[in-house]
C-alpha cells in the first residue's frame, strides 16, 4: 500500500473496473470524509500555531539586558540584587510613589511597597517634611490627619499661601510656556498653574509687579487683575485682585487648581482669537565667526555653510498665510533687508541675500539689535501677535548702553515675545535665557549648525500647537512642551525593524540613523576599508537631503519578511524552521537563516529559524541593487554602536531638563525600554520625538516616541513623584517613573555621536 502526506492509505490502480456496491460506496465515501476531515485538522492545528506565533512575534523584537546585580540602576541608594530581594522595582526609584525613594525607606521604617505605610490618608513623604511618624496614625498622641499646616511657594513672579493637612506640602505652582497667552497683548505675567491632588483648607496667590513697567505701558496699578486661564477654551476669566502698592502686588483667593496670571482688565482679550495677525522679525547674526576661516581667519566657524539661512527658509516656508515676516542681519551694525511682508518669494530672496553680503567685522550687539528691531513694531501691530527671533553665535562685543531691562520692558510695552537661538560654545547663554525668560520667549542653545535647520520645526510647534489634542477625542488635553518636528510617516523608514546574522536587532541602529538622517547629519561614508559593516552612499542614487520616507528597498518590502510566509508549522524537532524550498529560493537573494530562542512558551518549539538579509556576503548588492546593499550595511554600521553607546537614565529633574534641552534643540534622542519579565530584562531602542504634559495633573508626562518596530508613533506615560531628600526636606527635586505598553520600564537617553 502506498501512503500519501497526510498518512491515510490509498489501494493501488487496478486496470480492470470495480464494482462499487452499496457498501463498498459508502466506505469509499467514508475515506474522502476522513481525508477531508484529517486535511481540516491539520490546517486547524496550522492555524492555530501560527495564531500563537503571531502573539508573540513582536517580542522578538526585544533584545535581551545583562543588568549587574551590583549596579544601582535607578540611583536609590539600593542595588539591582537588593531590588530584586525586596521586590522593588529596579527600574524605578521610589516604588511605591510616596517621596521617599527606596534606599531611604528603611531609614525611616516605612514600607518601599506601601505610600501609606500607617494608613491614615497622608503620604508617608509629606509626614516626613511635617515631622510626624509615617509608621503610626497618631505622633504625640494627636491624630495625623488632624494636623494643620501652611505652606508657601515661591514661584518668579510671586508666591502661593495653601493651607491644609500635610498633604499640602506635595502642592506646587509652575511656570507655563504657552504662547496662546503670552501673545496676549494684556498680559503681563507669564502663566502659572496651581495644582495640589488634595483637598485644602484655603489657598491665597500674589503676584509681583514691576512699576517702571506700569508707567512704560500707561497703565496703574488698579488696572492688574488676576485672570484664570482656560487652556480648553483659550478664555480668560478676571478674578479680581487685592492692590498692595506699596509691595507692588496683587493677591486673590483662589479655590481650584489651574492656570493664574495678571492682565490688564481693559487691555487684555478675553478670547483668543486664532486669526490674529503675526508679526515675526528675524535678526540673524552675520559676524566674520559665522564664516569660513578664509573668509576671517580668527573665526570659529560656526556656520560655514549656511545652515541659519536654511533654518530661516525653512521656518518661512512653514508659517501661515497671516504672517508677515521681516528679516535683518546683524553684527553691531543692523542690516534690515527685508520690511514686514507676507510675500514669501520677498522674504526668501532677502534671506538668501546674506550670502552675498558677507561677514560683519564692526563686533557684535545683541542688545543693540533687539531694541532697533522693537522700533519695528508700531502702536497699530500692539493687539497682534509679534515675535522677534534672534539667531546670533556671539557675545556682546558692545551694548551700546542697553540693559536687560530696557529690552524686557520695551518687548512687554509693544507686546513683543523674543525667542533667542545661541550657536556655538562662545556665547552669553545666561543673557540669551533672561532676554527670553523676562519676554514670554524660549530659549534654544544649539551646538552645532547641521542641528539648526530642524529647529524650525520646534518654533512653528511653539507658535501655533502648544496646547494640544493627545487622544484625539475632539477636546485639548495636553500642553505640547518640546516637538522636534519629526514624523514617523516623513521621516521614519518604509519598513520595519529586522535582525540580522550578527544582531538579535537592529532597532539601536535604525533609531540613530533616523535620528541623524532627519538632522542632516547622516554619514554618508563609514566603517574602514573592506571592513564588513563599511558602508558607501556615493555610488547610490540616495538622496540624503530627501527624507528617509522616499527611501524604498526592494529586499526588505519582499515576502521573506514575513516569517508567516516561510516558516514550516508542521516542523518536527524542537526547532520551528524555515520551509527548505523557500530557503532555497531566498539564499539565492543573500537572505540567510538566523536561529534564535523561541518568542513564547511552546510546548513543541525552544527555537526558531529566521530569514534574515546577509549583506556582507554582498549577493544583497547583485540582486537587489547598490541602494539596499549601502543602506543595509549602515545600519548594521550604525547599530555597532549599540554596546559602546553613552546614556543617562532619566531618574530625577536633572536628567529631565537635560532631555529639554536636547529636544529644545529640534533634535530626536535615542533611547532604550527596560523591563523585566519573569526574572528575566529585555530593551528595546526608540526615538524620542516630542514631550508632552497633561493639561490637567502636572506630574503626568507623555513622551512621544517613533519605534522602529511598530508603524504609528507610540507613547510612554512619564509620572513624577516629589522626591523627599536625605534629611527629611524638599527641595523642588522629583523622581519619575515610566509606563510603556502595560508595564514599567526604565529609560536611557542616549546623545552618542556616529562615526
Amino acid at each position: 500500500m502506498a501512503k500519501n502526506k497526510y498518512g491515510y492509505k490509498q489501494p493501488l490502480l487496478r486496470k480492470k473496473p470495480i464494482i462499487i456496491t452499496t457498501v463498498s460506496a459508502i466506505a469509499v465515501f467514508g475515506g474522502v470524509l476522513g481525508v477531508i476531515a484529517y486535511k481540516t485538522n491539520a490546517d486547524n492545528k496550522i492555524a492555530a500555531l501560527k495564531y500563537a506565533f503571531n502573539q508573540d512575534y513582536p517580542r522578538t523584537f526585544n533584545s535581551y539586558e545583562i543588568i549587574d546585580a551590583e549596579n544601582d540602576y535607578d540611583k536609590d541608594n539600593l542595588t539591582n540584587a537588593i531590588e530584586l530581594s525586596l521586590s522593588t522595582n529596579g527600574s524605578v526609584a521610589d516604588t511605591d510613589s510616596d517621596g521617599i525613594i527606596d534606599g531611604f525607606e528603611e531609614r525611616y521604617g516605612t514600607d518601599p511597597l506601601n505610600p501609606d505605610t500607617d494608613k491614615d490618608g497622608l503620604a508617608d513623604g509629606v509626614e516626613i517634611i511635617a515631622k510626624l511618624s509615617p509608621t503610626s496614625d497618631k505622633t504625640n498622641g494627636k491624630p495625623d490627619a488632624d494636623v494643620r499646616v501652611s505652606n508657601r511657594i515661591n514661584f518668579d513672579e510671586g508666591f502661593l499661601d495653601i493651607s491644609g493637612n500635610v498633604n499640602v506640602y506635595s502642592a506646587n505652582v509652575e511656570k507655563l510656556s504657552l504662547y496662546s497667552v503670552e501673545a496676549n497683548v494684556g498680559a503681563y505675567s507669564a502663566p502659572y498653574e496651581f495644582y495640589c491632588k488634595s483637598e485644602f483648607d484655603e489657598a491665597n496667590i500674589t503676584f509681583s509687579y514691576s512699576p517702571g513697567l506700569l508707567t512704560a505701558a500707561g497703565l496703574k496699578a488698579d488696572d492688574l487683575h488676576i485672570y484664570k486661564f482656560n487652556p480648553r477654551t483659550k478664555q480668560f476669566t478676571d478674578i479680581g485682585g487685592t492692590h498692595d502698592t506699596e509691595n507692588n502686588t496683587v493677591s486673590c483667593k483662589i479655590t481650584e487648581n489651574g492656570v493664574y496670571l495678571i492682565g490688564a482688565n481693559h487691555i487684555i482679550h478675553t478670547v483668543i482669537d486664532e486669526n490674529t495677525n503675526i508679526n515675526i522679525h528675524l535678526l540673524i547674526d552675520n559676524s566674520g565667526s559665522m564664516y569660513a576661516s578664509n573668509a576671517n581667519y580668527k573665526s570659529e566657524e560656526n556656520d560655514v555653510f549656511f545652515k541659519r539661512l536654511s533654518f530661516a527658509n525653512n521656518l518661512v516656508s512653514k508659517l501661515s498665510a497671516n504672517t508677515d515676516v521681516a528679516i535683518t542681519a546683524f553684527t553691531f551694525s543692523f542690516d534690515t533687508l527685508c520690511d514686514f511682508t507676507n510675500n514669501k518669494t520677498d522674504i526668501t530672496k532677502s534671506i538668501n541675500d546674506i550670502r552675498s553680503i558677507g561677514p560683519g567685522y564692526d563686533g557684535t550687539s545683541v542688545e543693540r539689535a533687539i531694541m532697533l528691531a522693537l522700533k519695528s513694531f508700531g502702536e497699530e501691530t500692539k493687539e497682534e501677535r509679534n515675535i522677534i527671533i534672534m539667531l546670533t553665535d556671539g557675545i556682546s562685543t558692545d551694548t551700546a548702553g542697553y540693559k536687560l531691562d530696557d529690552i524686557v520692558n520695551g518687548a512687554n510695552a509693544k507686546n513683543v515675545t523674543v525667542m533667542t537661538i545661541s550657536l556655538g560654545d562662545d556665547i552669553d547663554r545666561e543673557l540669551l535665557q533672561k532676554i527670553a525668560d523676562g519676554t514670554g520667549g524660549n530659549y534654544f542653545p544649539i551646538a552645532d549648525a547641521n542641528t539648526l535647520e530642524g529647529l524650525y520645526s520646534t518654533i512653528i510647534a511653539t507658535m501655533e500647537n502648544d496646547i494640544v489634542d493627545e487622544n484625539m477625542d475632539g477636546t485639548p488635553d495636553s500642553y505640547s512642551l518640546y516637538d522636534t518636528g519629526f514624523r514617523a510617516e516623513e521621516n521614519g523608514f518604509r519598513f520595519l525593524n529586522f535582525k540580522s546574522k550578527d544582531f538579535e536587532t537592529m532597532d539601536f541602529g535604525m533609531a540613530a540613523l533616523a535620528r541623524d538622517w532627519f538632522k542632516g547629519q547622516i554619514i554618508t561614508k563609514g566603517g574602514q576599508g573592506n571592513d564588513e559593516v563599511a558602508y558607501d552612499f556615493s555610488s547610490t542614487t540616495l538622496d540624503v537631503t530627501q527624507p528617509l520616507s522616499k527611501v524604498l528597498l526592494p529586499s526588505m518590502t519582499s515576502k521573506y519578511v514575513n516569517p508567516d510566509f516561510y516558516l514550516d508549522f508542521l516542523s518536527d524537532g524542537d526547532t520551528l524552521k524555515v520551509k527548505s524550498d523557500v530557503f532555497k529560493e531566498a539564499k539565492e537573494l543573500g537572505w540567510v537563516i538566523k536561529t534564535v530562542d523561541y518568542p513564547g512558551n511552546s510546548d513543541k518549539w525552544k527555537k526558531i529559524e529566521y530569514l534574515v538579509p546577509n549583506y556582507a556576503m554582498g549577493k544583497i548588492r547583485v540582486k537587489y541593487g547598490e541602494n539596499d546593499n549601502a543602506l543595509l550595511r549602515a545600519i548594521h554600521y550604525y547599530n555597532t554602536f549599540r554596546d559602546t553607546a553613552e546614556g543617562f537614565v532619566l531618574s530625577d529633574e536633572g536628567d529631565l531638563n537635560k532631555v529639554k534641552k536636547i529636544l529644545g534643540s529640534g533634535s530626536p534622542m535615542v533611547m532604550k525600554l527596560t523591563w523585566e519579565e519573569n526574572g528575566q530584562y529585555y530593551s528595546r531602542f526608540v526615538n524620542l520625538i516630542a514631550l508632552r504634559r497633561d493639561m490637567d495633573n502636572p506630574n503626568l508626562f507623555n513622551l512621544k516616541i517613533y519605534d522602529t518596530n511598530t508603524d504609528p508613533v507610540d507613547t510612554i506615560t512619564l509620572n513624577r513623584t516629589m522626591k523627599i531628600d536625605g534629611d527629611g526636606s524638599f527641595h523642588n527635586n522629583y523622581t519619575y517613573s515610566a509606563t510603556w505598553d502595560g508595564k514599567q520600564v526604565s529609560v536611557t537617553f542616549y546623545d552618542t555621536e556616529i562615526k
